[in-house]
């Protein structure tokens, strides 16, 4: 994979991309909530401003001024993330670093052998506010079941409930204007993005229909 391939893929609003990748086949990316955990710390080694060490004990390259995470989604064949490019290159860098790392952990832990991604990633260009807005409330309510109740998204950063000074959600937050904008768009939005994906799945629409948030 080249390291500039997300540079040839169009201009972004804000610099902004939205990052996916499955498993490959029928596999699973997350077999165990830890797993993903786990992922989200391989982002954290490259994008924390302190100093975090690797087994064999020498620091972690720093790439937070070449790229940052907005927020995430991840679900258990599969992740969701939106990116800020900075640096020409820098989402690249960061994507093969961490992919190619958890890649390693997951076959290490599950005594599995070969790739565990379809591909190394695919990334869409944001090409306007409102499509920001869409893709954030998307990865936010990927998880049709458990929707905004789901732990592992970067929601509750959006609400202010949890901190990481490590993923940029203010760069998020920013797209909606203030929290509370964040939470009336999904209450716009949230039940057609719900009602799509409950369609494609062939679950019932009556029990699974968007839960507004308060």
């Amino acid at each position: 994979m080249k390291l500039d391939r997300i540079d040839i893929a169009g201009p972004a609003f804000g610099n902004l991309f939205h990052v996916t990748a499955h498993a490959v086949g029928r596999d699973q990316l997350f077999r165990e909530q830890v797993d993903k955990r786990e992922f989200l710390d391989r982002f954290r080694n490259y994008l924390d401003t302190d100093r975090i060490l690797d087994s064999s004990r020498h620091p972690y390259p720093k790439l937070h001024d070449q790229v940052s995470l907005v927020t995430f989604g991840l679900i258990d064949n599969h992740f969701h993330l939106i990116l800020e490019q900075l640096m020409q290159g820098g989402i690249g860098n960061l994507m093969k670093r961490t992919q190619t790392a958890y890649a390693r952990f997951h076959n290490d832990k599950y005594d599995r052998r070969g790739p565990l991604f379809d591909a190394p990633f695919h990334p869409t260009p944001l090409a306007d506010r409102n499509h920001a807005r869409r893709a954030i409330a998307y990865v936010h309510l990927n998880h049709v079941v458990e929707q905004l109740d789901y732990p592992f998204t970067g929601h509750r950063l959006f609400t202010g409930e949890d901190r990481a000074q490590w993923i940029n959600s203010e760069a998020g937050l920013k797209i909606f204007g203030s929290v509370e904008q964040y939470k009336a768009y999904l209450n716009l939005e949230g039940p057609a993005i719900i009602d799509r994906k409950l369609q494609k799945a062939g679950l019932c629409r009556q029990t699974y229909r968007y839960r507004a948030i308060r």
